[in-house]
């Protein structure tokens, strides 16, 4: 059987941690400096499967401790066509991974966390259920039906990406749609928030970023154990 997989990229430190239960049972993915963010989360080298990229931002010590552990690791040339995320996203399906959590991608270049967002919607990873968490979001790709979690009074936006999202519709949010076409730009599913633990979420065609933010004073690294678990459960959105 085919494990889920949990896909570490570069940027900021996430900040999180994850449920031991779930990484044991995840394939391990490392993009570049994702490895750095990886043991700093506590992911032991005896957990890890993969690290990929071209290698320009991950610490000589933790690559060094990763070869020593026998870890496989690609390099690809440092004049390459795609992102180390991307690298690693193409791996997950070359390994038949139907769904694959990605961990950070946030930082101080605007162009990366833009083209970390928009990659996890493009058409290629159609067939990978896809989620990405950070310090301060919760997101994932909707481009079916699927239920997302969280408690009365969380936020949730709902954003169009790779084109207009058409007959959204959705339970247990405070604002409902009603099968409504939301065009990429507009501020239609901006800033909902939950009426209940569990809310649907339903697209006719399209793709929809949905993004879970934490309260700003939250600091707890478990804070979406619950967002982390409904995913994985759910082998994310169904396709």
């Amino acid at each position: 059987m085919t494990k889920p997989a949990i896909i570490f990229c570069g940027g900021d430190s996430p900040g999180i941690t994850l449920p031991e239960d779930l990484v044991s049972t995840c394939l391990i993915i490392s993009a570049d400096s994702g490895l750095d963010h990886a043991l700093a989360c506590g992911i032991k080298l005896d957990q890890l499967h993969l690290v990929i990229g071209d290698l320009d931002s991950v610490t000589t010590t933790s690559l060094s401790a990763a070869r020593s552990a026998g870890v496989e690791i690609v390099q690809a040339p440092h004049n390459k066509d795609k992102s180390d995320l991307e690298l690693a996203l193409d791996a997950a399906l070359a390994r038949d991974i139907t769904h694959a959590l990605v961990v950070g991608g946030a930082g101080d270049r605007t162009d990366h966390w833009l083209e970390n967002l928009l990659l996890l919607g493009h058409e290629r990873y159609r067939s990978l259920a896809v989620a990405m968490v950070s310090q301060s979001s919760f997101m994932s790709v909707v481009s079916d039906e699927t239920s997302i979690v969280g408690q009365p009074g969380d936020l949730v936006s709902l954003l169009p990406i790779a084109g207009p999202a058409r007959g959204v519709s959705t339970d247990g949010l405070e604002y409902p749609l009603v099968e409504e076409d939301l065009e990429p730009g507009t501020s239609r599913g901006l800033s909902n928030t939950f009426t209940a633990p569990s809310a649907t979420i339903r697209v006719s065609s399209g793709t929809l970023l949905v993004i879970q933010p934490s309260p700003i004073d939250s600091s707890n690294p478990h804070f979406f154990d619950p967002a982390i678990r409904n995913f994985f459960d759910l082998g994310g959105n169904a396709k």
